[in-house]
């Protein structure tokens, strides 16, 4: 990953789900819970006077992306194939809960209404592929909110959708149009940013 992103003139943080938790039982290092992770984070790229914050995620990392994105308050959030439907309700939620140690309730789950409610919305971008159903359900779910963009790949039925991207010669041109979407540079006004890549 760094081979792609390395060539931009930002920070970046790689985060990991050792727990496979869809990031709801925090990021090892950081805290054991989604506040106290945030929290770090957010210090984090305040102290990298971070000027720009950007978040990437693919699958269950998607979720985590748009998830800690908005916790973050980021400028922008590119998420390749999000598993969202699948946390929002049944057993992959209750899976989660099982290993947070705690039910999940609706309200943490409803990315949805999280972005619609967002004091600042982020620009999002959502890749998938067109040939996968429980992909496009995912990301139309989150369709007709503002500032969500669709990106779908046609004819594609993987859901590696990164690798999709790479492989076609268009991750680049993804992620140079995620920067130039997401604004001047707003969260902190300082002169470097930082992407948060979520895998």
């Amino acid at each position: 990953m760094h081979s792609l992103l390395g060539r931009l003139n930002a920070n970046i943080i790689y985060l990991f789900d050792w727990s496979h938790s869809y990031y709801f039982g925090g990021v090892s290092g950081l805290g054991g819970d989604v506040e106290t992770t945030g929290r770090r984070l957010h210090g984090i790229c305040a102290d990298l006077q971070s000027r720009r914050v950007l978040c990437l995620g693919q699958s269950a990392g998607g979720f985590g992306a748009l998830h800690y994105g908005l916790k973050l308050g980021a400028d922008g959030i590119v998420t390749f194939s999000p598993k969202i439907l699948p946390v929002v309700a049944g057993r992959t939620r209750d899976r989660i809960g099982t290993r947070i140690g705690r039910p999940l309730t609706e309200d943490e789950t409803n990315l949805r209404h999280q972005i619609a409610s967002a004091e600042r919305a982020p620009h999002i971008e959502i890749v998938y592929g067109t040939e996968n159903v429980a992909d496009v359900a995912s990301a139309r779910h989150l369709s007709g909110l503002p500032r969500v963009v669709e990106r779908p790949l046609q004819g594609v039925s993987n859901h590696g959708t990164i690798q999709e991207t790479v492989s076609s010669n268009t991750f680049g041109t993804l992620i140079d149009g995620l920067v130039q979407s997401s604004g001047s540079g707003a969260w902190g006004g300082r002169d470097q940013a930082s992407i948060s890549d979520s895998q």
